[in-house]
């Protein structure tokens, strides 16, 4: 087997897995690119309904691990811009990337997380390391603090680090964005191009903004690499395989794509992925309900509920608010949205939104919720905060879409509730059928009847 330097502790770690399966376990298919380990998929197998599993410490293996002892250590950690990882089926992994208010805050990195072996692959390093010191530093110029050493460092840094390229301002080794924003539930995987969605929210302004930035720290000509931009939106997209990210561009209409507290959501018949967003957070507000094609590269205005406006719609309680979560049954096609006490349903055949319920204890919210679609048991999941966002306590519920009703979920071993100062991020693996959490550690529930998985 041949590898890049930088996949040489993955190989290592597929080479190992493979040789100690080989007698008690059928290879995963050939696309998938990790071998499942043994004593992990029992534990996974022998998994009692109901019950809470903490894995064991995570492997970490990847692009440029071995020369980075910080992520070699811990993973990639929850990002509180971002608690949503992707399940991609055809590699039997979840993707994750997204920026952080902590330190490190603002990385443009991107990893993959195998349960079946429990490790953490990271596809690509952060381009540029930690873009939120940019921004300090550029602030610390602004009130005229060590103002010349500030601007080297500054002008080192986009010399180092930053270009114009393929018509969009980005970071020269993975293409990633610069400065990335918040994500939150706007990240998704499109199985249709096998990459993942990243609503960074850079929009055509922003971009120019950034382009400007480069040019007064390098003394570039800013109208000189304005021209060079392309129209597009600020969705970026990851090939696993490369680990280049890649700006949508195109003509054609296209949402605005900047309003914090958006949600990307895949929805396997039409093959597309919706963006929906309800953001009063950011000027101008951005209301907006639109279908993006990966394949074909473009944008489709859904505008539901007979074209009425999303802010209408939000206004009267109608359709979701920001800072809410997205999942979909393709089993009821329906699009489930929760946020805070309320609880919203999209019927992709009607294109019509509804609100289902409001519960009181219950409080969904991006930065401290998982959401997901169970499709083993037809339930969608949600990893509650009872007491509100700031608070640890967690419990876990289910709403069955027969009923509209929500219910709690006993759980046993394990608490599901919040480790101080960790973010939790998590998704829903349909082939082992397992709700899975991530707070520093693996944590994996099986609801009650969805059995044992593939």
């Amino acid at each position: 087997m041949h590898c890049t330097p930088w996949k040489q502790a993955v190989c290592i770690l597929s080479l190992l897995a493979a040789v100690a399966s080989a007698q008690t376990t059928q290879p995963d298919p050939p696309q998938t690119p990790y071998q499942d380990d043994p004593a992990v998929v029992k534990q996974l197998a022998d998994l009692k309904d109901n019950t809470v599993l903490r894995l064991g410490p995570s492997k970490i293996a990847g692009d440029g691990i071995d020369q980075d002892e910080f992520f070699a250590k811990r993973g990639p950690g929850g990002r509180d811009y971002c608690n949503k990882m992707c399940y991609a089926p055809s590699r039997k992994t979840a993707l994750y990337a997204g920026a952080n208010h902590g330190a490190p805050s603002r990385l443009n990195d991107a990893w993959e997380y195998h349960l079946g072996s429990n490790t953490w692959i990271r596809l690509c390093a952060g381009d540029g390391g930690d873009h939120g010191h940019v921004l300090r530093v550029r602030q610390a110029i602004k009130e005229g603090k060590e103002v010349e050493k500030n601007k080297a460092w500054l002008k080192q840094w986009y010399e180092q680090n930053v270009e114009v390229a393929d018509g969009y301002v980005r970071t020269k080794r993975n293409h990633g964005p610069v400065e990335p924003w918040h994500t939150w539930d706007g990240l998704s995987w499109d199985p249709s191009t096998g990459r993942l969605l990243w609503a960074v929210l850079d929009t055509d302004g922003h971009l120019s903004g950034k382009a400007k930035g480069y040019a007064d720290a390098t003394g570039r000509d800013y109208e000189k690499l304005k021209a060079q931009l392309k129209p597009g939106t600020g969705l970026y997209m990851l090939d696993p395989t490369t680990g280049l990210w890649q700006r949508q561009l195109g003509d054609g209409p296209r949402p605005y794509l900047h309003g914090m507290g958006g949600s990307l959501t895949w929805i396997p018949e039409w093959k597309k992925t919706i963006w929906y967003c309800a953001a009063q957070n950011v000027s101008p507000n951005d209301f907006a309900m639109w279908a993006y094609n990966g394949v074909a590269n473009k944008w489709e205005d859904l505008k539901p509920n007979g074209g009425k406006p999303i802010r209408d719609l939000w206004l009267q309680k109608a359709a979701p608010s920001s800072d809410s979560q997205l999942a979909y049954s393709p089993r009821s096609r329906k699009l489930v949205a929760v946020g805070g006490k309320d609880t919203w349903v999209y019927d992709l055949a009607k294109n019509e939104w509804s609100h289902l319920s409001t519960v009181d204890d219950q409080y969904a919210h991006d930065a401290t919720t998982t959401f997901v679609y169970d499709s083993a048991a037809d339930l969608f999941l949600l990893l509650n905060a009872p007491k509100g966002r700031w608070e640890y306590k967690r419990d876990l519920r289910a709403l069955d879409l027969l009923t509209g009703k929500w219910r709690m979920i006993a759980t046993a071993s394990e608490s599901l509730d919040a480790r101080p100062y960790h973010t939790s991020v998590g998704y829903y693996d349909t082939d082992r059928n397992l709700l899975v959490l991530y707070d520093g550690g693996i944590r994996v529930v099986r609801v009650a009847g969805t059995g044992a998985g593939k």
